[in-house]
């Protein structure tokens, strides 16, 4: 990853800019030192930006239908003019270190709606269904507007 300035990652966020969202997610979920200076500061900048989402965290065990759920009701809150963002953690792969789900698949019609962004995390390990960085994720989503958010664990 390309490391750029604070200003490309609080603008992109701030302009809604999908790829650069993701991108600022990825600078911070990177353990890297410098990435996590820039990070911070970001996070930092974005902050008066936050705070205007409803949160709801869903989990279960694997096969209970979260990402039905998920799909369901977030395709009928895009439908009614709300930005949805989900952020699917899931349970990491001890040999690639990646998410063993792929929640864009289960979700298909939700993961190609304008108003909508969907993040499969890896859990990383991290025990209660969230990842090491889920509650700076949430923040940059409402800074980019989504104003219902779901923690998928």
């Amino acid at each position: 990853m390309t490391l750029k300035d604070d200003t490309y990652y609080v603008q992109g966020v701030l302009d809604r800019d999908k790829r650069i969202i993701a991108k600022t997610i990825t600078l911070i979920e990177s353990s890297l030192a410098q990435h996590q200076k820039v990070a911070r500061r970001v996070i930092n900048h974005l902050l008066p930006h936050t705070g205007k989402a409803v949160r709801l965290g869903i989990s279960g065990v694997p096969g209970a239908g979260k990402s039905t759920f998920i799909e369901s009701l977030g395709t009928l809150l895009v439908a009614k003019s709300h930005r949805v963002a989900v952020l699917a953690v899931d349970p990491s792969s001890k040999r690639s270190g990646g998410s063993v789900l792929a929640d864009k698949t289960r979700m298909e019609k939700l993961s190609v709606a304008e108003n909508a962004f969907i993040r499969p995390s890896p859990s990383g390990g991290t025990l209660g269904g969230v990842a090491r960085k889920t509650r700076e994720t949430m923040l940059v989503c409402e800074a980019a507007g989504y104003d219902v958010r779901r923690c998928r664990g």
